[in-house]
């Protein structure tokens, strides 16, 4: 495993707060998404925001892309998990970072 993907926290996405909510104990009915922050966080005209690898589409394991991700987003319908789940969950996420990562 590289040391770039410690630099790395993960959150679950969820499709809506009462998915979310209903996985207090479990990760429960998640949207099979995650996102990757790296950056920040930062105060701006939207409010806090952090750099982040961020799905594109609203299906499981979705392509993704670099953004922008509100604190309040990740707050509100995301839920922090491990490297080691957000692999399993979202294997497209780790290929595009890794894909990144070789164009330096």
């Amino acid at each position: 495993m590289s040391e770039l993907m410690t630099e790395f926290k993960y959150y679950l996405t969820y499709p809506d707060r009462w998915a979310l909510e209903d996985a207090r104990f479990d990760l429960g009915n998640h949207a099979g998404n995650v996102i990757a922050t790296y950056g920040g966080p930062v105060a701006g005209p939207q409010g806090i925001t952090l750099e982040a690898w961020a799905p594109t589409r609203k299906y499981p394991n979705s392509e993704v892309t670099k953004a922008k991700i509100p604190a309040i987003y990740l707050l509100n319908y995301c839920r922090s998990i491990s490297e080691q789940d957000a692999r399993a969950i979202h294997p497209n996420l780790f290929r595009a970072m890794a894909a990144e990562g070789n164009k330096r």
